[in-house]
């Protein structure tokens, strides 16, 4: 990752971890350990729940089956690095006018597959204006709107809390603010 896609990009904030400075997502794995006795299911090795998870991967997964680096979690990053990740789709593929990924990838990545996601990415009211995105477990938010060439990144935490935030009313608002004003300024 590091080597063919971190690098690259200049993604120099963004890694695996352990981040240092990170903001706590959650005390130990309460949401997870939820879902997973809701299924019926048993797993005794959870964190501690008197321990804040910090600048580690939140996700269940990645951290007990993993080591805490996996495909599909566990990354680090600022706001700017996630907007350039969502720049790179918004510009076919090309990086500093060349070509990083292959234009036919990133246009089936970039269409709702029928089922509100694409390829890594997500369609529908959350996305608001014709946008899509991505958003994470604990928070976070990548909104791409191709129509308007906006890319916006939102981190919070939904999770660091007694019960899990319902964040999505909050995102499309924050989505519908930014095109306000980047409509104003065009």
């Amino acid at each position: 990752m590091a080597q063919l896609v971190l690098a690259p990009l200049g993604l120099s904030h963004t890694s695996y971890g352990p981040c240092n400075g990170a903001s706590p997502t959650e005390w130990g794995n309460r949401i997870e350990k939820g879902m997973v006795q809701n299924l019926g299911l048993t797993f005794e090795a959870w964190r501690p729940e008197d321990e804040p998870i910090q600048g580690a991967c939140n996700d269940g997964n990645a951290w007990y089956f993993f080591g805490g680096v996996a495909g599909h979690a566990g990354l680090f990053g600022d706001a700017a690095d996630l907007c350039a990740l969502g720049r790179l789709y918004l510009n076919g593929g090309l990086w500093r006018d060349e070509a990083y990924l292959a234009a036919d990838l990133v246009t089936e990545a970039c269409q709702d597959r029928g089922t509100g996601r694409g390829l890594g990415f997500q369609f529908g009211d959350l996305y608001p204006e014709a946008g899509f995105g991505h958003t994470g477990f604990t928070g976070t938010y990548l909104y791409l709107n191709p129509q308007q060439n906006l890319v916006g990144a939102l981190l919070t935490n939904r999770l660091n809390g007694p019960t899990p935030g319902k964040i999505d009313e909050f995102r499309r608002n924050q989505v519908k603010a930014a095109l306000q004003v980047w409509g104003r300024s065009n």
